[in-house]
């Protein structure tokens, strides 16, 4: 029964709600076990019931037992080292992956009391598919990076959390100074209630709760209508257990009926601390039942370090403004404080910028001798109460943004002030600022009025039914005091005392350094063969056009030798293969002939190998053989003492004149054979055709790789350019994107919505894929074929049945085993280049989407 506040009975059930025990429910959520060791005895003190489920011994034998005889010796052993650690107790720890009663698990520890927690979790897929942990770390911190603003950092968070997470909606959701909290950024399907711009009050998130926030950085709820699991104790004598640090420490019943009203099923929230204070958070909802890997958690508790160092940075650039204003205010009045020896006759020259830097009626300097005010500024008495309640804590500031409303007494005495902002530096002075009133509708989701219900005869405040946005009209305040006014009105009085603008610019510059060094580090392996093509192609090419076309066709010679000798982990390749590979673009009827015995080239050496053959096949194309109908090669293998001679001839092609200068095709096919492989490389411009002879060494050679591979199915790849770029902005309708590596999905979406369209959902795996199909219709979906040990089959077979257009993509080339019946399908090789993509997309859905005139 829900009834309306009223005096004495709501100021009781506030007390009941800040004083509910959540750090000790005395409950656990059923995803998870815990147990509680002694270290004197080595006995179980507490268990959950349901440690029967995880651990194979129920709670009723555990406890008083000697825990390693149920847990084994590792566990202990990997505890003793976990404990050695510096730091452990204060944080949940993991401990690893173990094999209990025949059941794979993960546990953590935590210290309580004296006592040693684990948490037990069944082993689950991390949620990170192909991507590894530390890969998909440094590709969200490449991504925090590059933005330059608060806003732009929010909307990318909630889009890489959602995209990685799955979950429904994503949120950061900023406290104000009283802990309302307002949705700043938020990533969710169109089938959802938006909550951008919404505040929620700050009884939604008690205080309790709140403390708990600034001690774990990770909390999650996965399911709003599980039934809790009782935790027991050992004896009546042990005082109830704090798991405040455990992951699936229970939650209050209040809370699982605020998500039921809210319509989610389980959430998950980052706890976003910012010096030292909760200044708010990141928070997942999902509309079904849903629980994240200890994997992927560790993944998101670091990502939320690098989130907190990337804000706290842009902060200081906001801060790093106002010091340059701070600069301009001393520089223009240093001369006459050198003269005058005291502040008081400066605010003349230093007022005017003052209030326009704080969008200000006036401003006050008070200090024991006299007050110096200028502009609008309230009756002395005002300004003496305002000193007298900000000497109670010298060194910090006071925001009033209702002077009325917080001193009634002084209504008649504000002279068209409504707000305050008083630095307390010391106690002898002070610095005021002041603000006219500003007319404010604040959106709230659902109305933030108080109400009471009645629970076994206990009053409580009920939570709230409705999350429609409700508009609240606020009058008598000013514009909200920021951080950014409050640090420069103390830095006002800092100007002449301290060089605070060169360590707070040092320190920051150090930081950012020590990011962009770390980064840098990482990446810079990564990008050295890439940089090289790419410095090479550039000298070669007059336009960005074929620069551009150019440097793709490299980077895919080398991605096509990769897959092969990766996609099934082949010690070695088929030379022939390779050639045949790299000259399928170009070939015609007749065209090619390759003779000799097949040979298989080491597997790390076939990327290198590989580019010197795609650049005699692109060098043909363009002006030799290849480049007219009559013309042919022949690519001639044959044994040589010590190893494989390989020819290439060119004949019935245009006249060959051997160029002015040396390109970086032939510098490439000169060089790489002796550098990398060993062997020799001569390449001759004869009238007749260009003749090219390598060695390759019998050390690069095996005698046999896997199975000779044939050639890729007709139909696989994707010939046909259409003319002029593709655009789906004319289809209505969300895209599915099924793909279990982070990083490519995110770059697929990224290409998806380059192209026009205006959603596009993206999901790991079969489950997620068939949640989202139970809800909703996609107009096209792109599916990985290989999804960690699974197939994407039944997924497409589901499409096919109910008429949506899809795509495969794959990263194992030929080999990628494609179902019967869907062979047709478009199948793309990774990595998908846009020209790739638009063709799969123009030819699939040329009947939907008509090409643009």
């Amino acid at each position: 029964m829900v009834e309306e506040v009223a005096g004495d009975v709501l100021d009781q059930a506030l007390q009941a709600c800040a004083a509910e025990p959540v750090h000790i429910p005395g409950i656990v959520q059923p995803f998870g076990c815990l147990l509680a060791i002694d270290p004197n005895t080595e006995r179980v003190a507490y268990a959950s019931e349901n440690c029967g489920e995880f651990i194979g011994t129920p709670a009723s034998e555990l406890l008083g037992q000697e825990a390693w005889s149920v847990l084994g010796s590792e566990v202990a052993h990997n505890l003793n080292n976990a404990i050695a650690q510096q730091g452990f107790g204060r944080k949940l720890s993991s401990l690893g992956q173990f094999d209990i009663a025949g059941k794979a698990v993960e546990i953590s520890t935590f210290e309580s009391q004296g006592l040693r927690v684990l948490e037990v979790e069944e082993l689950g897929d991390s949620g990170l598919g192909n991507t590894d942990a530390l890969g998909t770390l440094r590709f969200l911190m490449e991504q925090v990076q590059n933005c330059r603003d608060e806003q732009t950092l929010f909307d990318l968070t909630v889009r890489l959390m959602r995209q990685l997470t799955g979950y429904d909606r994503v949120m950061v959701y900023r406290f104000d100074e009283e802990f309302n909290g307002e949705v700043v950024a938020e990533a969710r399907p169109g089938a959802m209630e938006a909550y951008l711009g919404l505040r929620f009050p700050h009884w939604d998130i008690p205080p309790q709760a709140r403390a708990i926030m600034t001690e774990i950085p990770l909390r999650f709820i996965q399911n709003v209508d599980q039934t809790p699991v009782k935790l027991w104790a050992e004896n009546e004598f042990l005082a109830p257990l704090d798991i405040t640090l455990a992951a699936c420490r229970g939650v209050s019943a209040v809370h699982m009926q605020y998500l039921r009203n809210m319509g989610i099923k389980a959430t998950m929230s980052l706890s976003i601390m910012v010096d030292g204070a909760l200044w708010g958070m990141i928070s997942f909802h999902h509309r079904n039942p849903r629980v994240l890997a200890p994997k992927l958690r560790e993944v998101l508790i670091s990502f939320l370090g690098v989130f907190t160092v990337k804000l706290d940075a842009l902060q200081n650039q906001g801060r790093l403004r106002l010091i340059s204003t701070v600069d301009r205010i001393k520089d223009r009045v240093l001369s006459q404080i050198e003269e005058d020896k005291s502040t008081d006759s400066l605010m003349p020259r230093v007022g005017p910028m003052i209030q326009d830097v704080f969008q200000a009626v006036g401003v006050s300097v008070l200090s024991d001798a006299q007050s110096t005010s200028f502009g609008r500024v309230p009756d002395p008495e005002l300004l003496a109460h305002l000193r007298a309640e900000a000497n109670v804590s010298p060194g910090s500031a006071l925001t009033v943004h209702n002077l009325a409303e917080r001193y009634p007494a002084f209504a008649g005495a504000l002279n068209g002030c409504a707000g305050a902002l008083v630095a307390a530096i010391d106690a002898s002075r002070m610095f005021c600022v002041f603000r006219e009133e500003v007319a404010q509708a604040v959106s709230w989701a659902g109305n933030p009025e108080k109400t009471l219900e009645r629970v076994e005869g206990l009053t409580r405040l009920a939570p709230r039914g409705s999350f429609e946005m409700y508009l609240q009209e606020i009058s008598g305040c000013c514009k909200h005091w920021s951080d950014q006014d409050i640090y420069f009105a103390e830095r006002i009085w800092e100007i002449l005392y301290s060089a605070e603008r060169r360590v707070l610019i040092n320190t920051l510059n150090r930081k950012q350094d020590l990011m962009i060094d770390e980064l840098n580090h990482r990446v810079r392996n990564i990008l050295a063969l890439v940089r090289s093509v790419s410095r090479q192609a550039r000298r070669r090419n007059g336009s960005l056009d074929s620069y551009a076309k150019s440097l793709e066709s490299r980077i895919h010679a080398l991605a096509a030798a990769h897959d092969i000798a990766s996609g099934e982990a082949l010690s070695a390749v088929d030379i022939k293969r390779l050639i045949r590979l790299e000259l399928e673009p170009y070939e015609k009827p007749g065209s090619l002939e390759i003779t000799g015995p097949d040979r298989f080239i080491r597997a790390d050496i076939a990327p290198v190998f590989s580019l010197v053959v795609h650049e005699l096949a692109t060098n043909a194309a363009k002006y030799g053989a290849l480049s007219v109908d009559t013309g042919r090669v022949r690519v001639a293998l044959s044994e040589r003492a010590g190893g494989l001679v390989i020819e290439w001839q060119e004949s019935d092609g245009p006249k060959v004149a051997p160029p002015a200068e040396r390109g970086f095709g032939s510098t490439l096919i000169e060089q790489a054979v002796p550098h990398e492989l060993g062997g020799e490389a001569e390449l001759k411009f004869l009238p007749d055709g260009v003749c090219a002879q390598l060695f390759l060494p019998a050390r690069v050679l095996e005698e046999a790789g896997h199975r000779p591979l044939s050639a890729p199915e007709a139909g696989a790849p994707l010939g046909v350019t259409t003319p002029g770029p593709f655009s789906a902005a004319d289809v209505d309708g969300i895209v599915l994107l099924l793909e279990d590596n982070f990083i490519i999905a995110k770059e697929m979406q990224d290409q998806l919505e380059d192209f026009g369209f205006d959603e596009v959902h993206t999901v790991s795996n079969l489950a997620d894929a068939t949640e989202f199909l139970d809800t909703q219709r996609p107009v096209l979906a792109v599916l990985d074929v290989n999804l960690g040990g699974q197939t994407s089959e039944t997924i497409a077979r589901r499409l096919s049945e109910e008429g949506v257009p899809f795509i495969f993509v794959t990263g194992y080339a030929d080999k990628a085993e494609l179902m019967p019946g869907l062979k047709q399908v478009p199948r793309l090789i990774k990595p998908v280049s846009d020209t790739e993509l638009q063709d799969a997309l123009t030819r699939l859905l040329s009947v939907a989407v008509p090409l643009p005139g």
